[in-house]
């Protein structure tokens, strides 16, 4: 749910996970228009783009802003969902 921040505890883990007003997991929603001379990357997925279990800046679409200058990183991943929901 748009703007909904839970905790997320195992005996492993505790992180915070928190959906912004677009209901993404990031910490603001990305712009609707491409940065000019920008690349944008979209990920799409389950759990694994939503980076359940993990803080935020250890998902792997803020690893891989992170890694490569000037690339503009959209993840719409959320638990439970496979390919065949994301088509």
């Amino acid at each position: 749910m748009p703007g909904r921040v839970v905790r997320h505890r195992t005996t492993e883990r505790d992180v915070e996970l928190a959906v912004n007003a677009a209901g993404l997991r990031q910490a603001a929603p990305p712009p609707l228009e491409r940065t000019p001379g920008v690349q944008r990357v979209v990920l799409l997925g389950d759990s694994f783009v939503f980076g359940q279990g993990v803080r935020e800046e250890q998902r792997l679409g803020d690893t891989l802003a992170r890694s490569v200058p000037g690339l503009e990183v959209v993840s719409f991943g959320l638990p439970g969902w496979g390919t065949d929901q994301a088509l």
